[in-house]
């Protein structure tokens, strides 16, 4: 399953390049199915092999992932505020 998985990562990186990287590690915060433990070794490996900046990427990288965050974070409290207007209303 990891195998597959790593392989559709290491594609998306390879066509996209940095826009790839910033989305993969921005579903890793939102969805956390994608472990970040495979997007950033193939982030470095096809930037090293594709003549592109490991630098770049790792700045793409901690700016997705802040900013990610960040987006998370609000629609986790906006949720929360409605869940507890639900409660409130229904009384659940």
């Amino acid at each position: 399953m990891l195998s597959g998985l790593a392989t559709w990562i290491e594609s998306v990186i390879e066509k996209i390049g940095y826009l790839g990287v910033a989305l993969l590690v921005g579903l890793e915060n939102v969805i956390p199915v994608i472990p970040s433990e495979i997007v950033q070794p193939y982030a470095g490996f096809v930037a090293q092999r594709d003549n592109k900046s490991v630098v770049l990427m790792i700045v793409v990288a901690t700016i997705a992932c802040t900013a990610f965050f960040f987006i998370g974070v609000k629609y986790a409290v906006l949720l929360g505020i409605l869940i507890g207007l639900f409660n409130e209303v229904y009384g659940f």
